[in-house]
């Protein structure tokens, strides 16, 4: 009987596994990755750079590691990048952004509109280098989407976005 037993918890086990195993292969597959560099640019620039000479820390910052051929520089107010995204179908998103906020030691703040609507805001912590942050989920249409990052406080350095399905626990909130 015992025997019965420790058999049934190591089958339950295995195929708890397998279920995580499974899950993760599926949603790291659904990840598309584009480049803000390939976006459509409104009063920002394209930069390639490796280094700045002084953050807020007052040193160096290394930019080396940004992907593409360059980054997105939000330096001032009233300028935005627009990426146009391709969703398999309908329903939640991930948005994840990589980016470069050396500058204010606090944060900087911007606006999030996803085709045309406004998303409410982004916030980018301080990070003398490339970090990647969650900007929350974001509703897409199945086809051609737009996501624009406009300026609030600006001075944010933009690498990339991600989009992927949201998982299951979040899609069954609506």
């Amino acid at each position: 009987m015992r025997i019965n037993k420790i058999i049934a918890c190591v089958s339950a086990f295995a195929v708890c596994m397998c279920s995580v195993s499974f899950s993760g292969v599926s949603a790291d597959s659904a990840v598309q990755k584009y480049e803000f560099e390939d976006g459509s640019l409104d009063g920002c620039k394209v930069c390639d750079y490796t280094s700045l000479d002084e953050g807020a820390s007052g040193e160096p910052v290394d930019l080396t590691g940004f992907s593409g051929s360059g980054f997105v520089y939000i330096e001032q107010k009233n300028t935005s990048v627009t990426v146009t995204v391709d969703a398999p179908e309908s329903g939640l998103y991930e948005l994840k952004i990589g980016y470069c906020e050396a500058s204010d030691p606090n944060k900087k703040v911007q606006y999030l509109n996803v085709n045309g609507q406004n998303q409410g805001e982004v916030t980018f912590p301080y990070y003398e280098g490339w970090a990647e942050i969650t900007a929350g989920y974001i509703p897409l249409n199945a086809g051609s989407n737009t996501i624009e990052i406009a300026s609030y406080w600006g001075y944010t350095m933009l690498d990339y976005l991600t989009i992927a399905p949201a998982d299951s626990s979040i899609t069954a909130l609506e």
